[in-house]
Formats: C-alpha cells, structure tokens, sequence
C-alpha cells in the first residue's frame, strides 16, 4: 500500500482542522447562548411608588412582589436611599434646594430568563400597574426587542455556518480517503481476486479510519485548547478580565462542551467510516478492465 503515510498524514491534518473549526463554532455557540441566557437573567423591572406612599407600606409591598412565580430576586429602594444614590450622581443636595423630597420608594425585580420575552413583559408591565400604591413600571423594553432582534440574526447565520462547515468537511475527507483508495485499487482488486473476502479487505482499512480519527480528534482538540487559551491570556493582558468568572463559567458549562466534543469525534467517525466502505465497496464492483479509467 504505496503512499499510505502521506495520504494518512494528509487526512489526520485535514481532518485535525475540521475538528478545530467546528469545535471552534461549537464554542462559539455555547458562549452566545450562555450571554443571552446571562442578559436575560439580568432584565430588570422597576417598579415605583406613588410618592404619597410611605416607605414602610411601599417595603410591605415589595415583599409581596418578591413571592410572584417571574420574580427571581428583588432590591427595595427607598426614598431615602434614592435620595442618597441620585446627590451621589450629580453632586449635589436637590433636597435642600427644592426643599422636599420628590424621588419615590422603588424595588428592582430580577425576572426569571423564560419571562423575558415581550409578550411576558408586557403582561407583568399590566399586572404590576394595576397594584395599590404604584406609580410606574419601567423596563429597558427598546434594549430587550434589539438584544432578542440581534439573538435572532446571530442564531441564523451560526446556524448556516455551522451547514456551511459540515457540507465543507464531509466533502474534504470523503475526496481525500478517495483518492486514498484510489491509489490502492489494484490492490484491492487483487485482494479480492485470490479469494480475500469483502471484511478482509475492509478489516485494514477501517482500523486505518478509526486511527486517522481519534489522531484528528485528539490534534484538533488541542490546537483548540491552545487557542482558546492564547486568546484568554491576550485578553488577560489587553482588557484585563476577570478570569475567575471565565473559570467559573467553563465550571458550570464543563457538560457541554463534553458533549460537543463527543458529537464531533462521533461526527469523524461516522464520516470517515461511511466514505472508507463507499470508496471500498465501489472498487470490489468495479470490473478490472475499468480500474485504468
């Protein structure tokens, strides 16, 4: 089997960054999910009082938003406290200039992520106004329909990517292991010729496949750590991250990234496999007179 080595290094490389470009979607596609799951669970609803309403009526108030099945936590502001925060922002009393206080009592509610769609929005905006004491319900409803329009742009083309990028590597390894094979096709026929059955013929070739595979798989997998890790590092140094949050994040996310792994080795081997028994297959059919075309 002249040149098996080269064709063999050849299919190990190709096959080595198809894994890293896919896995690099992959990644690609955890952590777009992740921020929009994260932006979602950071929605705020902003519920404030009449300013006649007392802080410890509008307190009383609160508590009771807080136990509402879309509420995931909640942070009273009094009116005091809104006094505090707002001379912090501009640097000066108001209250002494205007002599009362005119910010009212408020709370913050953190929504649940399966909430934060608009339709869910606008019903808790309706429910929430409608309560004794409130005086207005705000949430950023111009930066979520934008944010959700952007989501759904980003999903797209992600999604025609990732098609894009598989058509790409089954279409790279299916030519190469054929002309592989080609290259052995008088080979073959002999084989088959002096009596070798179709799974002796097969046998060598397959352990090949699996080989070439797990090689890909396991030189893809690092060249994707290694970049991952040099981006981390440049971005470290550049806008100083918080890389205990990027720890924790690959923490709690380990699973998928597992899983996207383990689809693409499957991914590999299924292909290969496939194209290595089609390729085969084809030159076990094919007469000896047509092996010269």
């Amino acid at each position: 089997m002249r040149g098996n080595r080269p064709s063999g290094f050849t299919i190990v490389a190709t096959l080595s960054v198809v894994v890293f470009l896919l896995g690099l979607l992959g990644v690609l596609i955890i952590n777009a999910s992740k921020l929009n799951q994260q932006i979602k669970n950071n929605i705020q609803v902003t519920v404030f009082f009449q300013t006649d309403c007392k802080d410890s009526e509008a307190q009383s108030i609160s508590d009771s938003l807080s136990k509402l099945p879309f509420v995931s936590k909640y942070k009273f502001i009094s009116s005091e406290d809104a006094v505090f925060n707002f001379k912090n922002e501009i640097g000066e009393d108001f209250v002494d200039i205007l002599g009362n206080n005119p910010l009212p009592a408020s709370v913050e509610l953190n929504v649940f992520s399966e909430y934060t769609n608009e339709e869910n929005l606008q019903s808790i905006d309706r429910e929430l106004s409608a309560l004794r004491g409130v005086l207005e319900v705000s949430y950023p409803q111009n930066v979520f329909q934008q944010i959700d329009k952007n989501r759904r742009i980003i999903s797209i083309w992600l999604v025609a990517l990732s098609i894009i990028l598989i058509i790409v590597a089954v279409v790279l390894i299916s030519n190469t292991i054929r002309i592989l094979i080609y290259s052995d096709r008088f080979i073959i026929k002999n084989q088959q010729l002096i009596g070798a059955t179709e799974r002796f013929i097969l046998k060598p070739y397959n352990r090949k496949a699996l080989k070439w595979t797990v090689l890909s798989f396991i030189f893809g997998t690092l060249l994707l750590g290694v970049i991952i890790w040099l981006v981390l590092m440049w971005l470290k140094v550049s806008m100083d991250i918080n890389m205990v949050a990027i720890k924790q994040h690959f923490t709690e996310s380990w699973y998928q990234y597992i899983l996207m792994l383990f689809l693409l080795l499957l991914g590999g081997i299924i292909v290969v496999y496939l194209t290595t028994q089609i390729s085969l297959k084809k030159y076990l059919n094919t007469h000896t007179d047509n092996l010269y075309n």
